[in-house]
């Protein structure tokens, strides 16, 4: 069960590195690798801080209950995920992740290392809550953060390709429902979590 939910919460973590990649992709504007590694170093920070942060709070509950908060915490979070997935069409953080032009200032058509922070920025604190959850769940903080991080590097470079050669924007939608479907799932499976 452990190795199971390591492997959800870090495909629903990073799903949206995949996302933003594949909307850039579509539009053809690519993420360099220093930027790449960059925004996967801010991840995997963003997501230590906040297991750490869950840790200690699941310390001062008992185990069982701590499985519980994580779980209903993540829950939660499933359905913001779905809400702003379904409700997309208000300009806000997310244009970060729609519209390269919002980061690409000098329109080079590629994401620079001083251009990817607030890329980064938007996918450590999107992490946050998920890491806050697993961290009360009592998940392994040694090892997820830097599954997170190297699973961000890969699904970046991934996005960007699959963007580049597919061009429906209506998958990156798909992939959206599909991550939150992946938190749910989370979220419910830390409730039989013994």
């Amino acid at each position: 069960m452990g190795i199971l939910m390591i492997v959800f919460l870090t495909l629903a973590a990073t799903a949206d590195s995949f996302i933003i990649a594949f909307n850039y992709g579509v539009k053809k504007v690519i993420i360099s690798n220093s930027s790449n590694f960059f925004i996967s170093v801010l991840c995997f920070c963003g997501t230590l801080i906040s297991m750490f942060i869950g840790k200690t709070l699941g310390g001062l509950i008992s185990v069982r209950l701590a499985d519980i908060i994580g779980s209903i915490v993540l829950v939660v979070l499933a359905a913001y995920m779905l809400y702003n997935t379904l409700h997309s069409g208000e300009k806000d953080i997310h244009q970060y992740t729609q519209d390269p032009a919002a980061v690409d200032k000098d329109n080079s058509k590629v994401i620079e290392l001083r251009e990817s922070l607030l890329i980064g920025i938007f996918l450590s604190i999107n992490n946050m809550g998920m890491g806050i959850g697993a961290g009360i769940a009592g998940m392994p903080v040694s090892v997820t953060p830097f599954i997170c991080a190297a699973a961000s590097f890969i699904f970046i470079k991934t996005g960007c390709v699959f963007g580049r050669h597919i061009t429906s924007l209506k998958l990156s939608k798909i992939l959206e429902i599909i991550s939150a479907a992946m938190v749910l799932l989370l979220g419910i499976l830390g409730f039989f979590n013994e």
